[in-house]
């Protein structure tokens, strides 16, 4: 899935700075970081596993970041930020 980091931040989702975060009750950990440079074929090598990775294009870069294993999901109570995104991403779907 490719994904501008607009429609993140759209949703109110960041991942400035962050190793993973949380997108449609999914955990996602960051993978690689690709130049735009680069030869697109790096990219159709991650677009191959397409329900399993998030792709993310910003100005000059793309992000990678594949879908963790439920044992590797961190639980939410361990980091507040984790509980807060969670929490945000649950008002938004009920229009709260």
């Amino acid at each position: 899935m490719l994904l501008q980091i607009e429609q993140l931040q759209q949703k109110n989702i960041s991942i400035k700075g962050k190793s993973s975060f949380l997108f449609d009750n999914y955990s996602y950990k960051r993978t690689a970081v690709v130049s735009k440079k680069v030869d697109q074929k790096v990219l159709k090598d991650y677009e191959q596993e397409a329900n399993k990775v998030i792709i993310v294009e910003h100005r000059l870069y793309f992000s990678v970041w594949k879908q963790e294993k439920l044992s590797n999901v961190p639980k939410l109570d361990e980091t507040k930020e984790n509980l807060d995104s969670f929490i945000d991403q649950r008002l938004k779907e009920l229009g709260l």
